[in-house]
């Protein structure tokens, strides 16, 4: 590529620069951009991708201005050409040949709390409670530009997204079709206002939620509000009534989890109180609503129940492969509708539901429900989530540690595992072996596990999938092992007895 004396791209007159291979191009022009107006540390390049995979993630700061973003991608539509726009992402390149495309997201880093979460939630309680208190009654708005062209609408959601005011235009689609969802099941104008923390049912819950257990005999905590419900907004008819009346089935003592479920399926059913799980609608998509948990029919997902164990995949090669790239997920398919990402999560391991297809994510399974479940299925279990079973260093895989597991063990691990790896995987020898894989994703670090703490999670966290895995492979009945890997996608998704009532609004799918 040509620069100028400014440091700037110089282009022939009509011309576009090629995106390069694997985008080079793209992400070097992003850097050179990044480093000249020094912002290193305040935009940051997830991974550097392999030759053959066309997107790469980049995370900006909140310091950082969404006009210098928009700055970004114009200079980078003018050098290369911009194919497409979804969201948050950008794809540059040659619209007419894909091979010659390259897609990169910009993500905004979200404070604890995730605030642009929390503007996204709030601004469909806006709409909602326009279209459903202060509007004509059923008075719908019939586009996302309708939405905008309601000043009122327009005044409240400028001032719900005031610190991201780009973001705004991104939710608009899913407001639309949120709002057109819910009136179609729900239209009533004997709904309370729909409120966003402070008084509304989650914050409610989440401290109402340290008084219910899920066994009393013995004593096991539900968790906090997020492991159990997946509701971010609440429809509420006489919300402060409602409130005393679980508030006094709560307190003093510890109540059962399904003598909560059962009160709140009742007020589910008398259309009193209402917990909305809200996704993502891609734009063009049309968005669906969907009961779940408040009776048995809708405790369990057809398109689940109909898969079979030769239509769930297993891609686990990340074990073995990529030493030097970190501890990379792994993953069970689900025919072409769902699937599980299990990847690292700090020191552990998280369960990512996925509903493949759709532009939102799914949930993920809480950890103390999957030991469970591994315990009721697995002869034997000995899986552990918790690091502190796990070798903090190399030496300490090899020279048997006092962890809980031993270097035999993982041995057995890996031979269980291995016939469910593609490709020319190692053996256990080749793969614990000095220099090899093992080796180079613990890192440089001690027996006391001193050194680089952070990469040596990465060895960890492949050990403890060899443990997830092992375990979980040695269901051999077939009934056992569908209900097993159905079970657990089940709880990522919140879906199932152990769960609250609610509705959840997102993409239609085929």
């Amino acid at each position: 590529m040509a620069f100028d004396k400014k440091g700037n791209l110089k282009l022939k007159k009509g011309q576009k620069y090629p995106v390069g291979f694997s985008g080079v191009n793209v992400y070097t022009e992003i850097f050179r951009r990044i480093k000249k107006d020094k912002k290193e540390k305040l935009i940051y390049m997830e991974e550097k991708k392999l030759p053959g995979q066309y997107t790469t993630n980049f995370h900006y700061d909140e310091s950082v201005p969404e006009t210098y973003i928009e700055d970004i991608v114009k200079n980078l539509s003018d050098f290369f050409g911009l194919v497409s726009v979804n969201q948050n992402t950008y794809v540059f390149g040659n619209p007419k040949n894909k091979t010659l495309q390259y897609k990169i997201n910009f993500i905004l880093k979200e404070k604890a709390g995730g605030n642009i979460t929390a503007m996204q939630e709030k601004g469909t309680t806006v709409v909602f409670n326009r279209v459903l208190r202060d509007r004509d009654k059923g008075s719908k708005f019939r586009s996302a530009e309708d939405i905008l062209n309601d000043p009122k609408t327009k005044k409240q959601l400028d001032d719900v997204f005031k610190k991201a005011p780009t973001k705004l235009v991104n939710w608009v689609h899913t407001y639309y079709e949120q709002q057109k969802q819910f009136l179609k099941y729900f239209e009533s104008d004997k709904w309370d206002e729909f409120v966003y923390e402070g008084n509304d049912f989650v914050t409610f819950f989440q401290a109402q939620i340290k008084n219910v257990a899920r066994s009393l005999d013995p004593l096991i905590p539900v968790g906090d509000y997020t492991t159990w419900n997946p509701s971010d907004i609440w429809a509420a008819y006489d919300l402060p009534a409602i409130q005393k009346e679980i508030k006094k089935n709560l307190t003093p003592k510890t109540q059962n989890l399904v003598e909560l479920n059962s009160l709140l399926v009742k007020l589910f059913e008398e259309k009193k109180l209402i917990g909305i799980s809200l996704k993502l609608i891609g734009p063009k998509r049309q968005a669906h609503l969907v009961f779940r948990n408040d009776n048995p029919k809708n405790m369990t997902i057809g398109k689940i129940e109909r898969y079979e164990m030769r239509d769930i995949k297993f891609k686990l090669d990340n074990i073995w492969e990529k030493p030097d790239k970190g501890a990379a997920t792994v993953y069970a398919d689900y025919g072409q509708h769902f699937g599980i990402n299990f990847t690292r999560a700090g020191n552990n391991i998280s369960y990512s539901s996925q509903v493949k297809n759709t532009s939102a994510q799914g949930g993920n399974a809480p950890v103390g429900m999957v030991v469970k479940l591994m315990n009721n299925y697995v002869p034997g279990n000995n899986y552990s989530n918790s690091q502190s079973d796990y070798p903090a260093s190399f030496k300490n895989f090899c020279n048997d540690s006092d962890k809980k597991f031993k270097f035999e063990d993982f041995k057995k691990m890996y031979k269980i595992v291995q016939p469910h790896f593609s490709g020319n995987a190692p053996d256990f020898e080749e793969f614990a072996k000095i220099g090899g894989v093992l080796d180079r994703s613990f890192g440089k670090v001690d027996a006391n596990g001193k050194g680089d703490a952070k990469k040596a999670r990465d060895g960890r966290v492949k050990l403890m999938f060899l443990n997830f895995f092992s375990n979980a492979f040695q269901i051999k009945n077939p009934t056992k092992q569908k209900e097993f890997w159905t079970d657990l996608l089940y709880l990522g998704m919140k879906v199932g007895k152990d769960f609250a009532p609610h509705v959840k609004i997102g993409e239609k799918t085929s």
